[in-house]
Order: C-alpha cells, then sequence, then structure tokens
C-alpha cells in the first residue's frame, strides 16, 4: 500500500523515521527491498552517521557492491576512529569507507589519534569529493585533513570553543579561500578579526551557533559579501545585517522578537526551529513585514516547529506575493543554496 502514497507523505514518514533512529537502528537491508524503496533511498542513504563499529562499515560497503546505485545517494559520512580499540572502526576502515563512497561530500570525524604518513598518502591517493569537513575538539585527524586539503574544502566546521592558537595552526593562510565556515561556540578572544583579513577572502557561506552580538557585528563587518547566512533570531539591532548586500539566503533558528530590515537582495528566507515555538501575533508581524519589504523574494521555508494557524496566514502572504512556500517537518529536511545540509 506504501506505493499508493503520494510522494510527499512518503517523505514525511521517512523524515520522521530519520529523525527518530538516527540512521542507527534502519534496517537498511529490508528497507531496500521494499515498496519504500525509490524515496527511502534517496533520503535515509543520504547521511550515513555514527559509523563506529567495524562490522558497519562491512554492512554498508556490501549493500552497496550488490546495488551500486546506492551509493550515488551517499552525501554525508559520520565515522568515530579508537585506533587499537577492540570493536571500534579502525584506520583501515576508514580507508575502505572512503574509497566505496568517493562521491561523498561532507565527513564527519572524530579520531583522537593522527594518521601516519603512509596512512596519509593513501587517503590522499583516493579520487575523493570531500568539500566539507567537520571535527570536534579532540580529534587530532579532523585538525590533520583540514591542512591536508585546504586547497579543495569549501566549508569547515569550527567547534567547542577551540583555544585560538589551535585555530591558527588548523586555519592556515590556505584556508583563507573557504567558500564557507560554520562556529560552534567561538571563543575568546573571538577570531573572527585574524581569520577574516577585513573586505578581502571568498568567505560566501556562514553558519553560527552560539556567539555574542560583537562577534557577529565583526563577521559582518569584515565579510560583507557573504550570500547565507544562518543565525539566531535576535540580532544586535534590526539594522545588522544591511551592510550584507549580496546576501542572497538568511536561514534564522526561531523567531524574531523584535522587527528586522533585512537586506534587498535576499531571495530565501528560513524560519527553522526544532520544537514548538509559537509565534505570538507579534513575532509574526515582524515576520510578515519583513518578507513584504523583499523585492526579490522567490522562496520562504518554515517547519512545523512554528504554529499552524501562524503558517497559514505565511502561506497566504507569500501567495499574494508570489514567492514559494515551503514547509517541512524536519529543519534538516533544507539544503542550503549550495545544497550543504
Amino acid at each position: 500500500m506504501a506505493s499508493a502514497l503520494p510522494f510527499d507523505v512518503h517523505v514525511l514518514v521517512l523524515e520522521w523515521v530519520y529523525r527518530q533512529s538516527q540512521c542507527q537502528e534502519v534496517d537498511y537491508r529490508r528497507l531496500a527491498a521494499s515498496t519504500w524503496t525509490p524515496v527511502a533511498q534517496r533520503l535515509l542513504f543520504r547521511r550515513l552517521r555514527k559509523v563506529f563499529r567495524p562490522e558497519t562499515v562491512r554492512y554498508f560497503i556490501d549493500i552497496t557492491t550488490n546495488n551500486p546505485a546506492l551509493r550515488t545517494y551517499v552525501h554525508s559520512l559520520s565515522i568515530y576512529v579508537r585506533r587499537g580499540q577492540k570493536g571500534i572502526v579502525q584506520v583501515a576502515d576508514l580507508l575502505a569507507m572512503l574509497s566505496c563512497f568517493p562521491q561523498a561530500l561532507q565527513l564527519l570525524i572524530d579520531c583522537s589519534d593522527k594518521l601516519t604518513a603512509d596512512e596519509l598518502a593513501q587517503l590522499m591517493s583516493l579520487n575523493l569529493s570531500i568539500k566539507t569537513l567537520r571535527g570536534v575538539t579532540t580529534s587530532c585527524m579532523f585538525y590533520q585533513l583540514a591542512q591536508a586539503w585546504a586547497e579543495t574544502l569549501r566549508y569547515v566546521l569550527i567547534t567547542d570553543g577551540l583555544p585560538e592558537t589551535v585555530l591558527r595552526d588548523i586555519l592556515t593562510p590556505e584556508t583563507f579561500s573557504l567558500h564557507g565556515i560554520e562556529f560552534y561556540h567561538l571563543s575568546h578572544p573571538s577570531p573572527v578579526e585574524w581569520l577574516i583579513p577585513s573586505g578581502r577572502g571568498t568567505l560566501r557561506e556562514v553558519e553560527l551557533h552560539t556567539y555574542t552580538s560583537l562577534e557577529l557585528e565583526a563577521l559582518v563587518a569584515r565579510a560583507p559579501r557573504i550570500t547565507s547566512l544562518t543565525c539566531d533570531p535576535n540580532l544586535p539591532s534590526p539594522h545588522a545585517l544591511a551592510p550584507l548586500k549580496e546576501l542572497e539566503e538568511l536561514i534564522i533558528r526561531g523567531l524574531p522578537d523584535e522587527s528586522l530590515k533585512l537586506p534587498q537582495s535576499l531571495r530565501h528566507v528560513g524560519f527553522h526551529a526544532w520544537s514548538y515555538v509559537g509565534p505570538t501575533q507579534i513575532q509574526l508581524d515582524h515576520i510578515l513585514a519583513a518578507l513584504t519589504s523583499l523585492p526579490h523574494l522567490s522562496l520562504v521555508t518554515a517547519t512545523r516547529g512554528i504554529y499552524q494557524w501562524a503558517l497559514k496566514e505565511m502561506s497566504d502572504r507569500c501567495a499574494k506575493m508570489g514567492v514559494d512556500f515551503v514547509v517541512h517537518q524536519n529543519p534538516d529536511s533544507f539544503p542550503t543554496a549550495s545544497g550543504r545540509t
């Protein structure tokens, strides 16, 4: 009966499965043989999350060897490596996984050990497509790969308030050519001033988590050519983003309490929240006023964390403006302008 359901119903059901299971309990073999296959493959094989057991590596390699088409759906790999620790992915497993999915664009690596010279040479010999590298504070391999791939990476995730001395080691001058960067818990003093030479560089996409008003203001001043920004809803001032004359995409994680004076260049504005957050009528008025003021707006996205009555008002306003309005259950369902999720 599943095949008789509309496509968007398939997607909503599978998004719920994806979010609840975090892809750890999904039986991929059974899924690939079911009537859900056309939709499930696109969604559930997109991210292979939290791979930390050698048998999981072999499992995915086996499945995709028998059905090579599945490999084309894999976009993101998340791998936990512990050298010499029984039952945990080893470097050889990591290399096997990467060689199996060379088209993957994103790698999240958690490994406290560095690659040996031979292992690094073997990894560098693979024809990989990795453009986004993510890591955690204790991941020595993350630092190593960030330096090795400095010329080809487009996005780097900096997390957990890394000390400035460590950041300077990772983000060598070559990485000033990065297209995008994602900050979690910016340390003090902020690395923005030395990371982004004022008015120069190629930084276009930025995602911020846990930051101060001063750090956002410094970023906007030093990287005025940003085209995609993800940030929290309450800005230092209504005009805080005014210098971003080329901003085309703005993703706000939540709902604004104050009025917003958004750049006229915006084409996509998103209000994305995990949990039910409202809005109040005042918040909704701020949203509608901001959207109405954008002459080039073509897309508004929202999540079901926004109450149904408010979604309807947003939808009606977008319809009057001739703007597409898309709602999803899960904020992760929305790619950025570049396709990065």
